[in-house]
């Protein structure tokens, strides 16, 4: 699903239309990149939480050719919550999973 599928199926599920539905999850997807600039954690309980933390500078060898330098840098990283985790397993389990 894409950015523009979500908010066709948010503005569909709310009963909203697509302009107010498209400010929304922009006026969302904003502030959790300012806030993930800010240094912040976000935590949403049972779904996920993000946190920025920066790595170290390393040296990569990739298969079949010379070590590359990589410097340091930040990334996000995503955890999934307890119920984020137990909605994906009963749907692994209940078959809905589409084939890759």
């Amino acid at each position: 699903m894409n950015k523009q599928e979500f908010i066709a199926a948010y503005a569909a599920r709310r009963g909203r239309d697509l302009k107010d539905a498209r400010r929304d999850v922009t006026a969302f997807l904003d502030q959790i990149t300012q806030s993930l600039v800010d240094g912040e954690r976000i935590t949403f309980k049972r779904h996920f939480s993000l946190h920025t933390y920066e790595r170290a500078a390393s040296t990569a060898h990739p298969f079949g050719g010379p070590p590359v330098e990589v410097p340091a840098h930040v990334v996000v990283k995503f955890r999934p919550g307890t119920g984020l985790r137990a909605a994906v397993q009963a749907s692994l389990h209940s078959g809905r999973q589409e084939a890759a």
